[in-house]
């Protein structure tokens, strides 16, 4: 399981990407958020099958505290949503590392959160 995210537009506030891409992902409306951490990364990123490019990812964490809408348990893949199949919300006490995307534990555990 991982995070819903995406990346900022050309000339977009990250407050408007994190609703848009919540709504293309989840289709909900963010109502209520807070900024919580940022952070930046580099990798190495499998483009195509031989080609590899190194990418940096800066990457900006919100708190979602209210938003209108049901979440979405399935989304279509098409041109707008590229690569949510929808989402859903659990306990964090019954979320378990072996479930969970690397990031996803490392920003709970930055919330105050114990992941077993």
């Amino acid at each position: 399981m991982d995070l819903p995210g995406g990346t900022i537009e050309f000339c977009e506030r990250p407050e408007d990407a994190l609703k848009r891409e919540l709504i293309e992902e989840v289709e909900i409306k963010v109502k209520d958020y807070k900024r919580f951490d940022a952070d930046s990364i580099q990798s190495v990123w499998q483009f195509k099958e031989n080609v590899f490019v190194k990418v940096h990812h800066t990457r900006i964490f919100y708190q979602v505290f209210n938003y209108d809408q049901k979440i979405k348990q399935h989304v279509k893949i098409d041109e707008v949503n590229d690569d949510s199949l929808g989402a859903e919300f659990y306990e964090i006490k019954d979320l378990t590392k072996d479930r969970l995307s690397a990031i996803a534990i490392l920003e709970l555990k930055k919330l105050g959160y114990e992941i077993n």
